[in-house]
């Protein structure tokens, strides 16, 4: 499918979005990872819910499709902001729509709210995410202990550091 990221726009995620947000995930595996608090099957209030208990959100609208979500959850201006949601539609990973919308999420948790780190948790078995948040620079910390997510993948804790971006 032919791409150009100067037709990405950016915006709020509204209660509206959520019809083509249960087009993202392509598998019940990927709604865990993306949707980790949401009910299974994923429906319309588990996502209103998603959207509502974010204090940031963000839609990638590529000609007028919704193709990306992510929101930042727990915000404490000189802690720490908590990515809840990140997903791209499949047809468009791997094209720098994923980063964008990450750079946008950190760039408010850090600028806007003055966090000083970005924290996100993931299944052991996201290989893809856990390398593409590497790339950006997050990097593990602990594991947590007890939980996994439903598919039997132990949950990470990778962490981003302000001062981690400041180096680069």
């Amino acid at each position: 499918m032919w791409y150009h990221p100067v037709y990405l726009d950016l915006r709020a995620a509204s209660v509206e979005d959520i019809t083509a947000l249960r087009r993202l995930p392509r598998s019940i595996e990927e709604v865990a990872w993306a949707f980790p608090d949401a009910p299974r099957p994923l429906h319309d209030a588990g996502l209103k819910d998603c959207i509502t208990r974010c204090t940031e959100t963000v839609v990638g609208v590529y000609r007028g499709r919704v193709i990306a979500f992510g929101g930042l959850g727990r915000i404490q201006p000189g802690g720490y902001a908590f990515l809840r949601h990140l997903i791209v539609h499949p047809d468009y990973r791997g094209r720098g729509v994923g980063t964008r919308v990450l750079r946008h999420l950190t760039q408010r948790a850090f600028e806007h709210h003055r966090s000083r780190e970005m924290h996100l948790r993931i299944s052991s078995r996201n290989i893809p995410a856990t390398l593409f948040f590497y790339e950006l620079g997050f990097l593990p910390y602990g594991i947590l202990s007890g939980e996994a997510d439903p598919y039997g993948g132990g949950l990470m804790r990778l962490r981003l550091r302000w001062g981690d971006l400041e180096e680069e």
